[in-house]
């Protein structure tokens, strides 16, 4: 039998986003879940708690997880009215936490440990894989908060009831042989069955509740529309602080800003702002550090956090780079010393791909604070310069006669002699 591979506990990386004083207008995102044990048999429900709980039961590490308080997390969180980022933003690092300190310790010692047939001598003895802080129940919350935060993640519509069957007949498998004949789907349908999900269901209901919830940002006092011209598109904005007049003309124009990029939950996915901080913390505890044990080494790492900290602090790119297309467009409605916040769709931020932290198709907001604008050609000014070139003079260019090999040129001596011959 093939030997199925299950990915059921994806590690999201994820950074919290804290509270904000700015009013964002974020989408907090109803569970898509519900405990209903009268229902008919839910195939998704099913597939996702199969392919979770085959995860759990054959971790590589050799974790074991107490079920119960698993499940008891799962629930606690997806029984919610909305998803709890913050928390499970905590959870994430705690989870991280315990991989560096405690799981990859173990792991890198099992597998140095290891013989031609998987087992590890009796003699060797191991590092525990649970110490007083990580105890068996903890790791087993931290997984149960970590599997919730990706059903919500990904907007599962899910039966907790088939879901937890399904994780029950998993836990019963002596071995992965036993999958296709004791659960309730053979493993190539689960995978069909979340393949369908993620490439066509999924990004469906992202489309809709993005597209939802612009409309409700529109309605919100103080926003904005603006179309794009070029492809229909639509963002909406605020301007939070005016600024001294001097807006951006167009995208070649070169501007000096800092921003913070957020997901339609709220998550935090990129901040430049929060770049420099970490710089600077970076680089005073690197200078508190008077006796460094490399001296050369310290000193380099010095130098390097400083032009990384003045790189980002004096961060400045020609809109026409940026890879967010829809801030071309807002920075045209806010001026130096100004602040911003943006609404866009996907098609103006990452588009059918998304990111780590955005999902396909779905829309962002970001708040942009625009320190200067260095300006480039006008377009009078691009029809003077292009008209200029064209007035320049033509130069003949002469290509270059190329030698012939050693051996084209004694075929040639060759030739010429039998010529001169006749």
């Amino acid at each position: 039998m093939k030997k199925v591979l299950f990915s059921a506990i994806i590690a999201m990386a994820l950074m919290s986003c804290g509270t904000s004083e700015r009013s964002m207008y974020f989408d907090n995102s109803d569970n898509r879940t519900f405990n209903n044990p009268n229902a008919e048999f839910d195939t998704i429900s099913y597939a996702l708690g199969m392919n979770i709980g085959v995860g759990l039961r054959f971790q590589p590490t050799g974790i074991e997880v107490e079920k119960d308080v698993l499940m008891s997390a799962i629930s606690e969180e997806l029984g919610k009215e909305y998803v709890d980022y913050e928390l499970l933003d905590e959870n994430k690092e705690a989870m991280t936490r315990y991989s560096n300190e405690v799981l990859r310790p173990f792991s890198m010692a099992k597998f140095r440990a290891m013989q031609f047939d998987g087992t590890v001598p009796d003699s060797v003895v191991l590092p525990e894989i649970y110490n007083e802080e990580f105890t068996k129940a903890r790791v087993s919350e931290l997984f149960g908060r970590d599997i919730a935060g990706y059903i919500c993640k990904l907007a599962y519509p899910i039966n907790i009831h088939w879901f937890d069957k399904a994780i029950d007949d998993a836990m019963t498998l002596e071995n992965q042989s036993q999958i296709d004949s004791v659960m309730a789907f053979k493993g190539d349908f689960i995978r069909s069955i979340m393949f369908k999900y993620h490439k066509e269901i999924y990004p469906r209901y992202i489309v809709e509740t993005s597209r939802a919830w612009l409309n409700r940002v529109s309605e919100q006092e103080g926003v904005n529309r603006m179309i794009v011209e070029e492809s229909g598109d639509t963002l909406y904005y605020r301007v939070d602080v005016a600024g001294n007049g001097v807006k951006p003309r167009s995208v070649r124009d070169t501007v000096a800003l800092s921003y913070d990029l957020y997901s339609r939950s709220g998550q935090l996915v990129e901040s430049l702002s929060q770049r420099v901080e970490t710089i600077r913390e970076a680089l005073a505890e690197a200078k508190a550090d008077t006796l460094p044990k490399n001296p050369a080494k310290h000193e380099a790492r010095i130098k390097q956090l400083e032009k990384q900290l003045a790189d980002a602090e004096n961060l400045r790119i020609p809109l026409s780079q940026t890879l967010i297309k829809g801030m071309q467009y807002a920075l045209q409605n806010v001026s130096e010393g100004g602040e911003i916040t943006v609404w866009m769709p996907s098609t103006l931020a990452f588009g059918e791909r998304g990111n780590k932290s955005v999902a396909p198709n779905d829309a962002i907001v970001m708040h942009i604070a625009l320190k200067s604008v260095a300006y480039g050609p006008t377009d009078e000014e691009m029809k003077a310069q292009k008209a200029e070139k064209n007035k320049l003079p033509q130069l003949n260019v002469v290509k270059p006669v190329k030698n012939p090999s050693p051996k084209k040129a004694a075929a040639q001596m060759d030739k010429e002699k039998l010529v001169i011959k006749k």
